[in-house]
């Protein structure tokens, strides 16, 4: 099993670097730039306006500017930063790539067994976000593996008698990686909300709330001292004009969105032909959200898991949604459908905590059915033999 873990970390762990200047702009520079600035002691702020465009910022930005995107993922990059400057970063942005097929073979190996855990990797393998996260510097990857880890410290929670104080330390444990990940990435406030559906009567709810509540103060007392309310992001000050979430967006064709410029699809499109007329891009971009998304978690799109395999997820999750993990991925993938199908730009890498769950549960779902199969095979063959074996003619009656 872990033979497979580790060709699937080097396969990811050879990725090539893209220079941080020939990435999308700003995302990767600002990571990197925030990361930077924090190693050296210049708190969370960026030394380039990001509402300049490129060509711009490299001649006219002077000075320290605040920045749109929350300060979780370049405070983990910062001790990267330290060590090597910008491209420590790119190591540490890389690294996270790397520990994902491990990650996901030990939840896998934890829920189900060694089978599951092979066909993560496998799947990790085949499908390109995670080789292509690898060579950038971008928090879309970092946000699933942090949901990831959410759900492995519900498995460890369950793994305990209820009330063992190693319970309470996972669920604990737990509320860090919900309010770590809102920290990281404003989108993942779908953890602490489907925390809350899942727990809200439950004793746990507290030690939850212990997890996720210094990360909870930290980023609203950034957000008060920098945009004047704890709830008002840095997307307030360059989203302007836009309804970034309303009902249209769901049915708008042709969105505003990166198409495959970022994260490419391993069939081309070839599943999803029936969304043309298409340019020389390709289908990628051209359904609606409502369309566009369900697609890519099913597999449709091939940027996470094959396709089906997201389908197989989440006809297991629902089977089994007696499971208290069972029943957060369940609302982790509906939270984050939805919240993506509301907004005004189209990214396959939105839905990477989805996707990554469903790749993760699909894998044991798939598991599971290869296991019944195999029995079923291994008993028709006995039953075979059994009955060859009374249709022979004995030995004393040869005689």
């Amino acid at each position: 099993m872990f033979a497979v873990v580790a060709i699937a970390m080097v396969h990811i762990g050879q990725a090539a670097p893209i220079p941080v200047l020939n990435q999308p702009y700003p995302d990767a520079l600002s990571y990197v730039r925030e990361a930077v600035q924090i190693s050296e002691g210049e708190g969370f702020k960026t030394d380039f306006d990001e509402r300049l465009d490129i060509k711009s910022t490299i001649k006219e930005s002077k000075g320290l500017f605040s920045s749109r995107y929350p300060p979780g993922f370049p405070i983990f990059l910062a001790p990267f930063a330290l060590i090597n400057g910008e491209r420590g970063v790119q190591w540490g942005s890389k690294a996270v790539s790397v520990i994902l097929p491990l990650l996901l073979a030990l939840l896998a190996l934890e829920i189900y067994g060694p089978l599951a855990a092979i066909l993560t990797s496998i799947f990790v393998i085949l499908s390109p976000f995670a080789s292509e996260s690898a060579s950038l510097v971008f928090s879309d990857l970092f946000g699933a593996v942090i949901t990831l880890l959410a759900i492995g410290a519900l498995l460890m929670a369950r793994r305990f008698p209820q009330g063992n104080y190693l319970t309470k330390y996972s669920f604990v444990l737990f509320g860090v990686f919900c309010g770590f990940g809102l920290l990281s990435r404003t989108s993942l406030v779908i953890l602490l909300l489907a925390a809350g559906l899942v727990f809200i009567r439950e004793k746990a709810l507290k030690f939850i709330i212990i997890g996720a509540l210094p990360f909870l103060i930290l980023l609203g007392s950034y957000q008060w001292i920098e945009f004047g309310s704890p709830l008002r992001s840095g997307y307030s000050e360059f989203v302007v004009g836009v309804d970034e979430f309303a009902p249209k967006w769901a049915t708008k064709s042709e969105i505003f969105g990166e198409r495959a410029f970022i994260y490419s699809d391993r069939l081309n499109g070839g599943a999803v032909r029936w969304t043309c007329p298409c340019d020389e891009f390709g289908p990628m971009g051209k359904a609606p959200n409502i369309v566009f998304y369900p697609l890519v978690l099913a597999g449709m799109y091939w940027i996470f898991s094959p396709p089906v395999l997201g389908v197989v997820g989440l006809f297991y999750l629902i089977k089994r949604r007696s499971v208290i993990e069972n029943r957060f991925a369940i609302c982790v993938i509906f939270l984050n459908l939805v919240m993506s199908i509301f907004y005004f730009y189209q990214g396959a890498r939105l839905v990477a905590p989805a996707g990554y769950l469903l790749l993760l549960f699909g894998s044991v779902g798939l598991a599971k059915l290869l296991t019944r199969l195999k029995f079923l095979f291994m008993g028709w063959l006995s039953k075979s033999e059994r009955l060859r074996n009374a249709r022979r003619p004995s030995t004393s009656m040869q005689s």
